[in-house]
């Protein structure tokens, strides 16, 4: 599965209206816990100090996300230039994309400090803002001093966000150059309560609540994260993932070079013209056999018809015995043989006579109508006396048989709850377990009344569209709701159910 289907995947299974845990969310959300401090040290000493400022911190500690809040704190009031410290590391590039933020064409400090103190009589300040500062080096840090410093007015505050090695790296150009002076706020990791109230906001921005994660859940993300807000984001998004998905997502393969796929494209073409030339022979060798087809079911029936008639007039030909000379002796024995000649008639069946009933073509009709009889048998003399018929045995009426009445098993029919009537009702800190939603209002109220009582569903609205939520039973607490999770058919556990509050489905109904 690609990464774009299993994160459109992702949304909808626990209808998010956005990734709440993506590096770049499309809702910016400052979470202040234990970082509104910080920013309003960064602002006071962006007004009073000389000096670099330096926001240290590990990977994922949150440094990103505090420069955002830093730019959008000072938006109006502030020229905000930041700068990448991977693609300008020494002092001459960082030098072009400083004059390119201040639109000069002075290309040395003297330079860009004069366009600093424009800014600064036009009733702005200027703030340089460097992402990834560890990867400076020394020369471009003197330069960043250099301006921090400033002369008379012209002055920009500089900020600096790295990794712990970038305080060791200030420390050491201290040591040898004196200008260089620095202010160091080292990053603190969160704590337990911080990480859930983060959290919180990030899912009910995305449109959900805390509930979707189990008290078990949320110890793993305060363990494995230590408490860094990025390594939050990342464990979070796993733990969700990990239900949909049984096992980790594979990297995806590397397109195929183009003579591969060229390739494949030819033997894909020989293939199929080697099944269009097999489909033509077979066409052909159809249509011989359509032409020869009704030529040979004709003679066939032809001969079987000439054989039937042929063993019929045989059975007729009476038996030639010689008379004797005395007349009664004559007729008693004409008597017996007109007995013993007389034919039973053939007993055909209904199949049978179906199949005889068969007419052969015109051509060879009427060439057994011209064909000349045989010989007609000798006639005996004396006419033997009427011999009554047997009569015929009555055809045994046809039993009418009357199709099978299925059974049907009597089913229970209730009608189906939906919308905020049973919802309303329940105690809002209960909880129910969300087994699964589809965009059709007849799925969910079929499932509802084929599964009984204990289910109901709801309607909701995502993404400008009507979703009917389906979920199960009425919990008083979590684990309660997560251990009945573990009791539900096959079926359903593979939509992976998990509890929430009756609470927040109510809010999602109003």
């Amino acid at each position: 599965m690609e990464i774009s289907q299993a994160n459109d995947l992702y949304l909808e299974h626990y209808q998010f209206k956005f990734d709440p845990f993506a590096e770049r969310s499309s809702s910016f959300q400052f979470y202040k816990a234990k970082r509104r401090n910080v920013l309003e040290q960064l602002i006071h000493f962006a007004r009073y100090g000389n000096f670099l400022l330096l926001i240290t911190g590990p990977r994922g500690s949150g440094k990103t996300v505090l420069r955002h809040a830093m730019v959008a704190a000072a938006k109006e009031s502030a020229l905000n230039i930041v700068i990448s410290g991977f693609q300008a590391q020494d002092a001459g590039i960082l030098i072009q994309h400083i004059a390119h933020g201040l639109k000069t064409e002075q290309r040395d400090i003297q330079g860009l400090l004069g366009a600093i103190e424009q800014v600064t009589h036009a009733g702005n300040d200027v703030h340089i803002l460097v992402d990834d500062a560890h990867a400076l080096n020394e020369s471009a840090i003197v330069l960043l001093q250099r301006l921090a410093k400033g002369g008379g007015e012209a002055r920009a505050s500089v900020f600096l966000f790295g990794e712990p090695s970038l305080q060791t790296s200030l420390a050491d150009i201290e040591q040898s150059n004196d200008e260089v002076e620095h202010h160091s706020i080292e990053l603190e990791p969160w704590s337990a309560a911080d990480i859930r109230g983060y959290l919180q906001t990030r899912l009910e921005a995305a449109g959900q609540t805390l509930d979707i994660f189990t008290d078990a859940e949320l110890e793993q993300l305060c363990s494995e994260s230590d408490g860094w807000p990025g390594l939050v984001n990342q464990a979070a998004k796993e733990v969700l993932m990990t239900r949909i998905f049984d096992q980790p997502r594979r990297k995806m393969l590397p397109p195929l070079p183009y003579k591969y796929l060229l390739a494949l494209l030819a033997i894909a073409f020989i293939f199929i013209y080697f099944l269009y030339q097999q489909d033509e022979q077979k066409v052909a060798v159809k249509a011989e056999d359509s032409v020869d087809a009704p030529i040979e079911r004709a003679m066939v029936s032809s001969q079987r018809v000439s054989e039937q008639n042929t063993a019929l007039k045989t059975e007729r030909v009476p038996l030639q015995l010689p008379l004797p000379e005395d007349s009664a002796t004559a007729s008693a024995l004409a008597i017996q043989q007109a007995q013993a000649v007389e034919p039973t008639q053939p007993t055909i069946t209904q199949q049978e006579a179906a199949v005889d009933v068969v007419e052969p073509p015109l051509e060879i009709a009427l060439a057994e109508q011209s064909a000349p009889e045989p010989p007609p048998a000798p006639v005996v003399k004396q006419t033997p006396p009427p011999v009554a018929q047997p009569k015929p045995k009555p055809k045994p009426a046809a039993v009418k048989q009357h199709a099978p009445v299925k059974k049907s098993a009597a089913q229970p029919v209730r009608a189906a709850t939906q919308g905020s009537a049973w919802y309303g009702q329940q105690p809002k800190q209960r909880f129910v377990l969300q087994v699964f939603a589809s965009g059709s209002e007849q799925t969910a109220k079929s499932f509802v009344q084929r599964n009984g009582l204990q289910y109901h569903y709801f309607r909701k609205q995502h993404q400008g569209k009507y979703l009917y939520v389906v979920t199960y039973g009425s919990f008083a607490s979590h684990e309660a709701a997560v251990a009945a999770a573990r009791n539900l058919p096959a079926e359903l556990r593979s939509n992976k159910p998990w509890p929430r509050t009756f609470a927040s489905i109510v809010q999602e109904i109003n």
